[in-house]
């Protein structure tokens, strides 16, 4: 088909083996013969544009695929970069084809002359992959290369905060989820006295309401130590923090000294939702009228 150089023959073979052969048969053979799927892709877009959207998944071969696409420059372009892309998503842990990859979208956006925030995020990936390079020196066993930013702190929290809190400022990592991050690791290592002292020195917009530590360290399995927060919360954030508890009951008391019969009846909801039909009950009884 391909010596014939007839669209609708190489057309009609490759939907054969797509119909017929298994998936990974047919990624082979596009792979194989990147003329085919150039050609594939031009008469995809015209009379079958579910197939095209298979194509644009191939990664190895996009890049050929997307030339024969579209003659206008900016499409072309943006084209490109997506084709890079999918190239650097594929490439995994493999450093130098993830850099290359978005140095290649880099260019190709440039030139489509889209807006800076595509750019920016490009660099700040890149960013994260050297940072990762850094880290693998010290810490090799942790195969940080291409993981997410927020994985990368996850994992290095325990091991160097100091490292952490310093890639978390120089890649502008969100204050607040970053102090949530370090909460749920030092309470679920009953690190109290580190979390109090550590929340006390969190900057204003980066810091947490009581009811979202209270919660943090109930989930991490300490009810009686996160009860010590509940003095802190007042109004509608003590009912918050009871809920957290799950002490229903008691959040449907404050919510009823506040006269807010709406919260009552989330209390009463929440309650039947958890399966606590004591507390549900108990609820009704004092506040249904």
């Amino acid at each position: 088909a391909l010596e014939s150089r007839d669209p609708d023959l190489i057309y009609l073979c490759l939907l054969h083996i797509h119909a017929k052969r298994p998936k990974d048969e047919y990624s082979q053979v596009l792979k194989k013969y990147p003329a085919a799927a150039a050609q594939y892709a031009i008469y995809c877009k015209e009379h079958n544009k579910r197939m095209l959207e298979e194509l644009q998944v191939s990664g190895n071969y996009l890049f050929i695929i997307f030339e024969h696409l579209s003659k206008d420059p900016t499409e072309h372009s943006l084209y490109l970069a997506m084709g890079h892309l999918s190239s650097a998503k594929e490439a995994k842990a493999d450093l130098d084809r993830k850099i290359a990859s978005l140095e290649g979208a880099e260019r190709s956006l440039k030139m489509a002359g889209v807006d800076d925030n595509a750019l920016v995020n490009i660099a700040i990936q890149k960013q994260i992959l050297m940072v990762q390079k850094e880290l693998e020196k010290t810490h090799q066993h942790l195969n940080l290369i291409g993981k997410p930013l927020k994985t990368t702190l996850e994992m290095l929290i325990p091991l160097d905060q100091a490292a952490a809190d310093k890639i978390a400022r120089e890649l502008k990592f969100n204050e607040k989820f970053y102090t949530r991050m370090k909460a749920v690791f030092l309470a679920s290592n009953a690190k109290y006295e580190e979390l109090d002292k550590m929340l006390s020195k969190t900057k204003r917009n980066a810091s947490l309401a009581p009811d979202q530590i209270i919660k943090i360290i109930n989930d991490s399995g300490n009810k009686p130590e996160a009860e010590k927060w509940l003095p802190r919360c007042q109004g509608r954030t003590k009912v918050k923090a009871h809920i957290n508890l799950k002490d229903f009951v008691q959040a449907a008391t404050v919510a009823h000294q506040l006269g807010d019969f709406d919260l009552i009846a989330k209390c009463h909801k929440l309650a039947q939702q958890a399966g606590d039909t004591a507390q549900a009950n108990e609820i009704t009884s004092r506040y249904a009228s």
